[in-house]
């Protein structure tokens, strides 16, 4: 084999790869513009919102619990590092700003990236739009725009709320443990949340949903000859999503707080 000629043909296939999931997201931005009549308006927001049940509300239960337990355990293991008048600043570094978004990304990614892919392979392979085509009607407009607003709606609802039961995770343990009262933690949380924290804290999912998203309407639409390459694909949708959404996150973190 050519090494050359090997790198050379990767170096294209990821060159033509990110170059198509930006036209994708160019064109999702675009269909947020076009107008569509009554009745394909009211299937866009039915698939729009049976995208945020799936993802949003289906993924509930597991950001409770995981934010809950996320919270208390990680205040749990820095509060004897942490001096108890600095565990406010603390909860907000390591929950709102960083780790709670990222996790919040990684189950939901987990979750819903791979499924989301398998859909739309399966509907264009069944011919769904083709037939929405030869109806005169843009399949991207009324399946795949739903389901990036619906993905990216998902992400900022879910990130808010483990954020916020991660500080309640993190205020119970420190009741329980610390000698902190429960004003002192209080009012330590509203000295630390700045403008940025909220700036932040909607940016980070709005981008990792519109990432996500991109890459599983982009892979959806491979066709593949053997069968066990779409599901291939579709957990590489899921690994390509996570990569990205944790790329993202450094450079908005460095562009923020450095």
């Amino acid at each position: 084999m050519n090494l050359t000629g090997y790198i050379g043909r990767k170096t294209i296939g990821i060159s033509e790869h990110i170059i198509g999931m930006h036209a994708l997201i160019f064109l999702m931005f675009k269909l947020a513009f076009k107008r569509l009549d009554a009745e394909d308006k009211r299937k866009a927001r039915k698939e729009t919102a049976n995208q945020i049940y799936h993802t949003a509300i289906g993924g509930l239960p597991i950001i409770l619990s995981a934010s809950l337990i996320f919270g208390g355990a990680l205040v749990f293991q820095f509060i004897q590092i942490s001096h108890q008048y600095d565990i406010g600043n603390l909860a907000i570094l390591l929950i709102c700003r960083e780790l709670g978004p990222i996790m919040t990304a990684f189950i939901i990614i987990m979750r819903s990236a791979s499924s989301m892919t398998l859909e739309i392979t399966y509907l264009n392979a069944l011919g769904r739009f083709n037939s929405i085509i030869k109806a005169k009607k843009n399949p991207l407009a009324l399946i795949c725009f739903p389901k990036f607003v619906g993905m990216t709606i998902s992400f900022i609802c879910l990130t808010i709320i483990f954020n916020m039961i991660a500080i309640v995770g993190s205020y119970i343990v420190i009741l329980m443990v610390t000698e902190t009262q429960s004003n002192d933690f209080l009012s330590q949380i509203a000295a630390s949340f700045t403008l940025n924290d909220i700036i932040v804290a909607f940016i980070k999912p709005v981008c990792f949903g519109i990432a996500t998203a991109t890459i599983c309407i982009f892979r959806g639409f491979k066709n593949h000859k053997r069968r066990n390459r779409i599901f291939a694909n579709a957990s590489g949708s899921a690994v390509e999503s996570f990569f990205y959404c944790i790329i993202i996150n450094v450079v908005i973190s460095i562009h923020y707080y450095v």
